[in-house]
């Protein structure tokens, strides 16, 4: 398991990596020492969070943990969003371009201090969905065999409904994240939590069935993922309008140093994909320099990077979000992810160091638990290392509504109940 500053470290540098040595080009965009230096206070100020937690010796004491409670609640929410999303579900959602072109009306609304028109059904859903991940965790990390059939419906489906019907991709690939660290907890600490590990030389028919959903879900998800970029690109009118409308209103081309050979080499179609998926994890360096160095208004409270306080505030003033939104469009950052450094500064300014401190030192306490095997601890791991795994997106608060997700992860965290034995 890496440490989270490593993690951090690597998060940061990939994307630093893929800005420098893929042919991206800045245009109308500057970099700037004074944006850079921002940068490098959040970042430090993570790292130092994360080793300022003592590392104090531990006697292993043998543990075991209770989560019927937290799990039947768990499970009770989640069904309830499962209901609501059938509900609002229609299978309009299944064209890609039709929820394209709605989700670009509901930027457009936020941007003229409109209000959204979502269905009861949906709101609700909107405050349940996010319980999904914290089952999916719940029923892989302590489960002492896997029930694939309860996991698939009430952790997986909510997720994959909430993603069709709002037509994103942050959600599922939340799910995956939390998925893949999960597995890696169970895995590691098989006996300390009492739960079953499959020998690696010997699978059943069971094991090998699983495996192969598995991966039918992972190649079904990036075809999902390229058709999405597909359908945007359809509206923009295929690739080619796509990369002029990246230049002339992204302020970003990809044209820069060795293009010629990289579009000779794979295509326009397959260079294409290449550009948008990378612009996820570039943009939010990008994003983050261009609001350091411009942004100058108040601080957003939260209504900029955390979707339940935008939602709120749209209800309580929505002019006020308008207002907001409309300076930092001056500087043309709406609608791209900003990372958690920007989306920080704009809701906190420069207090957002010191949120980045405590989150450093929260993300550094979940670690040195886990390795002392508080087994009450392992159900944060996902979440905190999933956190940082998208700290280039949004913060943890943010992404994939990453604030209710967080209400519901510790109402199942304190209602697991951990046991010492004495032996």
């Amino acid at each position: 398991m890496l440490a989270p500053h490593k993690l951090m470290f690597l998060v940061w540098f990939s994307s630093l990596f893929l800005l420098i040595m893929l042919p991206f080009q800045l245009l109308d965009r500057e970099v700037s020492a004074y944006g850079i230096i921002i940068f490098l206070f959040f970042l430090l100020s993570f790292f130092f969070g994360t080793i300022s937690n003592k590392k104090k010796s531990f006697i292993y004491t043998k543990s075991i943990v209770f989560k019927k409670k937290a799990y039947r609640l768990i499970s009770l929410v989640s069904f309830l969003s499962l209901v609501c999303l059938l509900i609002d579900f229609d299978f309009s959602n299944l064209n890609l371009v039709s929820i394209a072109q709605e989700r670009e009306g509901i930027s457009i609304s936020l941007l003229t201090g409109g209000l959204s028109n979502s269905s009861i059904a949906f709101k609700i859903a909107f405050l349940t969905y996010p319980s999904a991940y914290v089952l999916i965790a719940l029923s892989i990390i302590y489960s002492k065999k896997i029930n694939y059939l309860p996991l698939f419906c009430f952790g997986y489906l909510p997720v994959i409904l909430s993603t069709v019907v709002m037509g994103g991709r942050n959600p599922l690939f939340f799910a995956m994240a939390i998925t893949f660290f999960s597995i890696k907890i169970r895995s590691n600490y098989s006996e300390e939590l009492n739960v079953y590990k499959p020998k690696s030389n010997k699978l059943s028919f069971k094991q090998t069935f699983v495996k192969f959903m598995v991966l039918s879900f992972i190649v079904i998800a990036i075809f999902y993922f390229i058709n999405v970029f597909f359908s945007r690109a359809e509206l923009a009118g295929g690739t080619s309008s796509m990369f002029a409308l990246a230049e002339s209103k992204w302020g970003v081309g990809f044209n820069g140093y060795g293009s010629k050979f990289f579009y000779d080499l794979f295509g326009e179609k397959i260079s294409f994909l290449i550009f948008i998926t990378s612009w996820y994890i570039v943009q939010g360096t990008i994003m983050s320099l261009t609001i350091f160095e411009n942004f100058n208004g108040s601080a957003h409270l939260g209504s900029y990077g955390i979707e339940l306080v935008t939602a709120l505030f749209r209800r309580i003033d929505s002019y006020t979000i308008f207002e907001n939104y409309d300076l930092l469009n001056e500087f043309n950052v709406v609608g791209f992810y900003p990372s958690v450094f920007g989306s920080l500064f704009v809701d906190f300014k420069f207090i957002g160091i010191f949120i980045i401190f405590l989150w450093g030192k929260w993300c550094g306490s979940v670690y040195n638990n886990v390795k002392k095997n508080k087994l009450n601890s392992m159900l944060l791991y996902p979440f905190m290392c999933t956190g940082i795994l998208l700290s280039f997106v949004n913060t943890p608060f943010g992404v994939a509504n990453g604030f209710v997700t967080y209400i519901w992860l510790f109402v199942a965290y304190y209602m697991i109940k951990h046991v010492k034995i004495n032996l």
